[in-house]
Order: C-alpha cells, then sequence, then structure tokens
C-alpha cells in the first residue's frame, strides 16, 4: 500500500479506474453536480471533481468516528492536509467540513443529481444516510465499499433499503442506483 505524507491511499491504480468509468457513465447521464459523503483524503474526490461541474465533498475529519472502518484510525489532520492539497487543484471542490446530516440540512433545497456515500460504514448510519440522501438525489444514489463480506454493514443497509431493485457494482466496490426507475 502506498504511503503519502503518512496516510495510506486507499484506492489501487485499477480502483481509480473503476471510479473514472462509473463517473463517465454518469457524466453521460446527466449528472454534473453531486455530494461525497465521506472524502478522506480526496482521491476519489479528484476523481469526480474531473467529471463534474461541482462537487460537495463532506466530512466532519474526526478520528475513531467508526470502529467498522480502519481509516478511522488514522492521523485526520494529515489526512485533512491531503485533501486541502486536492482543493487547490480543483476549484469546483467544495468542502464541507461537518458530519452527513448537517450537509443535508444545508443542501437539501439545492440541485443535487448524484451523492455519493462513504462515510461511517455502521449498518445504521449508512441505512441513515442512504434514506436521507435518497430525498435530495435527483438522478443517482451510490456509494463505495457494497461488499458481501469486507463491508458486511453497508452491503446489507444498501439491500435492505433498496430491496429487489437494480443496484450496478463495480469493480472497486462502488455502487449506484439510477433513481428514476424507483
Amino acid at each position: 500500500m502506498e504511503i503519502i505524507d503518512g496516510v495510506a491511499k486507499m484506492r489501487s491504480m485499477r480502483s481509480i479506474l473503476s471510479l473514472e468509468k462509473m463517473s463517465q457513465y454518469l457524466k453521460d447521464n446527466g449528472v454534473k453536480t453531486m455530494v461525497e459523503i465521506g472524502s478522506y483524503s480526496g482521491e476519489s474526490s479528484e476523481v469526480f471533481a474531473n467529471y463534474f461541474e461541482k462537487v460537495y465533498c463532506v466530512d466532519p475529519w474526526q478520528p475513531f468516528y467508526d470502529d467498522n472502518d480502519p481509516a478511522s484510525d488514522t492521523d485526520m489532520i494529515k489526512v485533512e492536509e491531503l485533501f486541502d492539497k486536492v482543493c487547490k487543484r480543483h476549484p469546483n471542490i467544495i468542502k464541507m467540513k461537518m458530519t452527513s446530516e448537517e450537509a443535508f440540512n444545508q443542501l437539501k433545497s439545492d440541485d443535487i443529481h448524484f451523492v455519493y456515500i462513504d462515510g461511517n460504514h455502521q449498518y445504521l448510519s449508512v441505512k441513515k444516510d442512504v434514506l436521507m440522501w435518497f430525498t435530495v438525489a435527483e438522478l443517482f444514489l451510490g456509494g463505495h465499499d457494497y461488499h458481501k463480506t469486507m463491508f458486511r454493514s453497508v452491503y446489507d443497509a444498501v439491500n435492505d433499503v433498496f430491496l429487489e431493485k437494480e443496484i450496478t457494482k463495480y469493480y472497486d466496490t462502488s455502487w449506484t442506483v439510477e433513481l428514476k426507475n424507483i
């Protein structure tokens, strides 16, 4: 695993390519504005910024937020500093240092085409985020770590909300649901 400024990279090159494929599909289907819940060091934020006109990045950058996610044990000051470097390269990124719920209350009346959920990985938190942001996202809802064994809580929460709806899965464990079909 590659380390940058004392912080482990979360995504491999193959994982980045998968995220780019998903982003291209979303862009081709009308996504211009999105919200990313859980931006960490900005690896995925940077990919999104290359495809979408406006990317709201939501993260409180607080340590020990989630026992299910090893990334929460990292030095969040360093993580946020890396994220800030990404922001300097991409003026279409809007940093929102707050919780998902706080961001929802600020953005719920904006035109949001896509919400990508990769914050707290605990079952109730994922389900709450999915249900909350489902009311705002106009075209797609998605997220990361949709994996039956590695992140069972994410997998179960997404399936419990969407039941038999079509969930598109990507190599990097991202997932999307097209909302016009629901």
